[in-house]
């Protein structure tokens, strides 16, 4: 297994090598700035835009450690499954905001969705777990109040329920995965990766008995075997390598480093 956590901590580090301060001058990126400069807001909006890449890139290569971590302690077999399950999430938002996106705006509306999202849940999240009179949950309102603001100032058309900005609707977790199993090459095959995920993810389920065995003592005891521990492997590091793929493409930067790991990994 020493091997699979080698290649998770590579792909890991491979982000932090990829990143730049700014866009390439003549990138996607840099001419999408060009054309929204004119317009009220829409710099700031696109700034979010990117704003989104590096947090999310930030999130599933951290994920990406910790499925790692997992592998060398050989200690723990469940944990992988929510890390799996984030990973794939995380890369196919990315995926979903730049692949075949027509406009600008229509690429800064999509980024946008997700930060109005993330806020007006803070909000519900700050109520259930402080009280609906906390400084904590005012304080989700004043931030959900300002952003809400914001992209309303710089977009011409937003709706708050349904939530949706110049058309573009906030998508289900199980739309965007089909969205990226298309890309992928296989949407009923990563509509059932994502589908078994959640049922070991989300919730109390039997799901679990793929990987479990019934050892001397009687008891339940993990058992994943090697095939299925690369398959899964496999199965997280390919969405988040597209996903650096997508951003690198979409900022201008250099992926020969990128490109030697995406063949060496991922089998389409």
């Amino acid at each position: 297994m020493d091997e699979l956590s080698d290649l998770l901590f590579r792909c890991s580090e491979l982000r932090n090598g990829l990143m730049q301060k700014d866009p390439a001058p003549g990138s996607r990126a840099a001419l999408d700035f060009s054309e929204l400069a004119s317009l009220e807001g829409y710099p700031e909006a696109t700034e979010q835009l990117i704003r989104c890449f590096d947090v999310w890139t930030v999130v599933t290569a951290d994920q990406l450690r910790g499925f790692a971590t997992i592998i060398d302690s050989r200690q723990s077999a469940y944990a992988i499954y929510p890390i799996m399950r984030s990973v794939i999430e995380h890369s196919a938002w990315i995926c979903w905001i730049l692949y075949e996106t027509k406009t600008p705006i229509q690429r800064v509306a999509r980024a946008n969705l997700a930060l109005l999202d993330t806020a007006k849940r803070r909000i519900e999240t700050a109520s259930l777990i402080y009280g609906t009179d906390s400084d904590q949950k005012a304080t989700a309102q004043e931030d959900y109040v300002g952003i809400k603001n914001d992209i309303k100032k710089t977009f011409n058309n937003v709706t708050l329920e349904p939530m949706s900005i110049e058309g573009e609707t906030f998508p289900a977790p199980m739309d965007i995965v089909a969205h990226l199993g298309k890309i992928l090459g296989d949407e009923r095959l990563w509509s059932g990766v994502y589908k078994q995920l959640c049922g070991m993810a989300n919730h109390p389920s039997l799901n679990v008995l793929e990987i479990l065995k019934v050892g001397a003592s009687g008891k339940h005891e993990f058992n994943v075997s090697r095939e299925r521990m690369v398959q899964n492997v496999r199965q997280t590091i390919g969405p988040y390598l597209r996903s650096l793929l997508y951003m690198c493409a979409y900022m201008g930067w250099e992926t020969e480093k990128l490109d030697r790991m995406y063949d060496e990994v991922v089998d389409e």
